[in-house]
């Protein structure tokens, strides 16, 4: 790494693995790409890069695709000379195919979109199927054919969530394999792809429905980056010729830090852990945050006790916890759990004495936003089966356990 630079999110390992480009921020939190050739020790920042996020190679290796401001960008690497191809609002990854197709997921709500890396109008080349209930399609990536431009693979996400074999044309994507994450392929032939904070080696034939073999673990304690969002990403690359790039969890990678209101940050020495989605109690002295569970992927919803610069787990669920919310006496904490399949919402007393109470259930995902003044009622955010967001009001048990969106 660069001196006073802390790794980002993302990287991408070229095709014939000969380099690496990675997201960094410097001391004063500008992000950029940097690309490092593994024969050298020390990687450089590619100019006009700034912020940019989910880098991908072109085929030759000398060009990069990226986004960036709500564009898609590309950047010749040795000259830094840019081309912007077209929108890209919240783009979800990219690949770089034969005769300069770009195909991409310009947004957390759209289908793949091809666009050509020398310009053009782009053009929507899957579509979310209703049936499944998909809501994005997202984590692209070209397999090496002899015609790499004929086939791609692709994350589904929502019901009919799992990594598809996609060609153009039309035909219906056939499912490869189940479950939502990022994946490529590699050869001898199937995928890599993160379970639970694994990187898996599945072995597949793309013109059979049957694996050749079993999954085969190739590392473990990967960051689960993919709970906290962006959904499904997996921080690991690999070349054709088998280079491979991975980001291990690193629980000292992340602190919680506290700024007066001009920005400065202030002196306080807080646990570290890779905090995501944190509530600040009324009386300001403690946080409730959720934080991922080290080697086994699992997020779960913990507490700081700033007085006492004490770290305690609140939540002991499964799967994935998001969005703790203190309620305005400070006394309960509403959090969403994935343990039933859909997101639902829980209330537990913030003093972690006791089990919690499941307040809402229904076939939405849903998370809660904040508490009515009263402490009565949630303000809760739900996705509907049609990708639509909608609010809702939901009470208590001891208030009858009424919600309405």
């Amino acid at each position: 790494m660069p001196e006073k630079t802390t790794l980002g999110l993302s990287l991408a390992v070229s095709p014939d693995g000969k380099q690496v480009a990675f997201t960094a921020l410097t001391a004063d939190e500008v992000g950029g790409i940097w690309v490092r050739p593994l024969s050298e020790r020390a990687p450089r920042l590619i100019r006009g890069t700034e912020n940019g996020r989910f880098p991908f190679w072109s085929p030759d290796g000398r060009s990069l695709g990226f986004f960036v401001g709500g564009k898609l960008v590309v950047v010749e690497v040795a000259t830094g000379i840019l081309q912007t191809l077209c929108e890209a609002p919240e783009g979800r990854g990219g690949t770089w195919g034969a005769e300069d197709v770009i195909l991409f997921s310009p947004s957390t709500r759209d289908p793949l979109w091809s666009v050509s890396a020398r310009g053009g109008k782009p053009v929507p080349v899957t579509k979310l199927s209703e049936t499944d209930k998909q809501t994005s399609h997202r984590w692209p990536f070209f397999l090496p054919t002899e015609d790499v431009s004929s086939s791609w693979q692709l994350a589904a996400i929502e019901e009919g969530k799992g990594v598809f074999l996609s060609q153009p044309g039309g035909a219906k994507p056939r499912r490869l394999a189940g479950g939502v994450g990022l994946a490529q392929w590699v050869e001898p032939g199937g995928l890599l792809t993160v379970r639970n904070a694994r990187l898996i080696f599945m072995p597949m034939d793309p013109e059979s429905d049957q694996p050749p073999g079993a999954p085969v673990v190739v590392a473990e304690g990967l960051d689960n980056v993919g709970n906290a969002g962006p959904t499904a990403y997996a921080p690991f690359s690999a070349s054709r010729g088998g280079v491979l790039a991975y980001r291990e969890y690193d629980e000292a990678s992340g602190r919680l830090a506290f700024r007066d209101r001009s920005g400065r940050p202030l002196d306080t020495a807080l646990p570290a852990g890779s905090f995501v989605e944190f509530s600040l109690s009324p009386d300001g002295k403690r946080v409730v945050a959720c934080a991922t569970g080290g080697k086994t992927g699992e997020q779960n919803v913990w507490m700081l006790d700033l007085a006492r610069n004490t770290l305690s787990r609140l939540s002991f669920g499964t799967g994935e916890e998001a969005s703790p919310v203190f309620s305005p006496d400070g006394t309960q904490i509403a959090y969403g759990s994935d343990r039933h399949g859909k997101s639902d919402i829980f209330v537990r007393a913030a003093s972690g004495v006791g089990s919690d109470e499941l307040v809402w259930k229904s076939d939405e995902n849903k998370w809660p936003d904040d508490w009515t003044k009263d402490g009565k009622a949630l303000l809760v955010e739900s996705q509907n089966p049609e990708a639509r967001w909608t609010f809702g009001c939901c009470r208590s048990a001891a208030t009858g356990n009424r919600c309405r969106s």
